[in-house]
């Protein structure tokens, strides 16, 4: 076999794929004598037809089938030995037939390649890296915050007050329309969570169980009219902190309620959110660096496949029909395309390999901050390619923060967590 490649415009390559025509008749030989054996023709005997009327009759198409298989057979021989990094699917222009003269058959295939990655220096890119200390007054507070995140909720009969959970029930009509009423209920915790409008969630201070009270609330992004909102409260109750006792401290694995083993405990989930949180700070900095860094070309073929993938993945994400921005839709899949092949490339280049082992502490860390550990590790098992995709980024992260320059940001646990 002999296999030469013709530089075309820009990613994409023309492969000229000869045989020899020797390998090439024999199989034609072959595939007519077994064809001839199973041949049935008025005036002779079953495969006894002469070689000579078969290959009159269907030695075209004998021919034919035998170099599209050919084709497919020599073809991943053919991209070996001319050593290059093929994306999509192959399109055969033409093949040249046997005919008298002819020393080889030959077929012509074009196809795109993968770009080789430029040699560059990143010496002078720098990356800004949180330094971040985890202090004993970190861990009261994420203890405090731990207790109140399983407060026994039990009901007053006071008035509503900050921090108490409230059901409340309401009915809301446009100010314009006023007949178009909406009736609904809703359970929210007063200065916890964004549940109702700042101006309901103020107002409903110092109410009691029964009480309606009317409030009119501006046109905001979402509501182009004012309207007004008829609240009655249902059910006031006040959160109690459990202790911190044995009971309460073995749904965090510490069955003993020695409180020293419980802080500990908090501090290793507690390290194990700073490392992701530090993780996804720095990332989007090594990507932006690679992309400055290695300018490439890429193979139209995968930047259309995965904008289909983007827009199949949109329209999966829900059922109302979404208007895609094409030019957001393009510039987040050649960034894709692009990060993807420069990863590749570095990877190929230093023998990066997965860490396995990396991916098994991945999956514990991950598997740490749920109650329902099975759950968890179900869901792992069903995401394991995705959890590998991410190390490998990793990895690629520590090659290059291995050559940048880094630049410490000094900043306590509760600044880097609400970034």
């Amino acid at each position: 076999m002999h296999v030469s490649v013709e530089k075309l415009e820009g990613l994409k390559r023309r492969m000229i794929v000869e045989l020899p025509r020797e390998e090439v008749e024999q199989e034609i030989e072959q595939k007519l004598k077994t064809f001839a054996k199973t041949l049935r023709i008025n005036g002779f005997r079953p495969g006894k037809v002469p070689i000579k009327m078969v290959r009159s009759r269907y030695g075209a198409k004998i021919q034919e089938e035998v170099f599209d298989e050919l084709m497919k057979s020599s073809f991943e021989d053919a991209v070996n030995e001319s050593q290059i990094n093929l994306v999509g699917t192959p399109q055969i222009e033409k093949t040249m037939e046997l005919k008298a003269g002819d020393q080889n058959f030959a077929y012509v295939v074009s196809v795109e390649v993968i770009p080789e990655l430029p040699t560059v220096s990143i010496t002078d890119y720098t990356v800004e890296v949180p330094a971040v200390t985890i202090t004993d007054t970190d861990v009261d507070n994420m203890m405090e915050s731990i207790r109140s995140q399983h407060k026994n909720w039990q009901p007053v009969t006071g008035t509503v007050q900050q921090n108490h959970r409230v059901t409340l029930a309401y009915t809301s009509e446009s100010a314009k329309s006023q007949d178009s009423e909406i009736a609904s209920q809703i359970d929210c915790i007063l200065g916890e969570d964004n549940a109702i409008h700042p101006i309901i969630a103020n107002g409903i201070i110092g109410m009691s169980i029964g009480e309606t009270r009317t409030f009119e609330l501006p046109p905001d992004e979402n509501r182009p009219e004012p309207q007004k909102v008829d609240i009655t409260v249902e059910t006031i109750s006040e959160g109690i902190l459990p202790e911190l006792n044995a009971d309460f401290m073995t749904q965090f694995d510490v069955t003993d309620g020695d409180i020293e083993a419980f802080k500990a405990n908090i501090r290793e989930g507690m390290e194990i959110k700073l490392d992701q949180k530090i993780k996804s700070l720095v990332g989007p900095q090594v990507m932006d660096i690679l992309l400055a860094a290695y300018k490439i070309e890429l193979p139209t073929t995968l930047v259309d496949q995965q904008k289909e993938k983007l827009r199949n993945d949109i329209a999966q994400s829900t059922t109302q029909k979404l208007e895609i921005d094409k030019k957001l839709l393009e510039d987040l899949a050649v960034r894709q395309v692009a990060l993807r092949i420069i990863m590749d490339g570095l990877a190929a280049k230093h023998d990066i390999v997965l860490d396995t082992e990396r991916v098994q502490q991945t999956v514990d860390s991950l598997v740490s901050g749920y109650e329902n550990k099975q759950e968890a590790l179900e869901y792992c098992s069903e995401e394991r390619a995705t959890i590998e995709n991410v190390v490998m980024e990793e990895q690629i992260v520590d090659l290059v923060l291995d050559e940048v320059t880094i630049v410490d940001k000094p900043m306590s646990f509760d600044e880097i967590m609400t970034m």
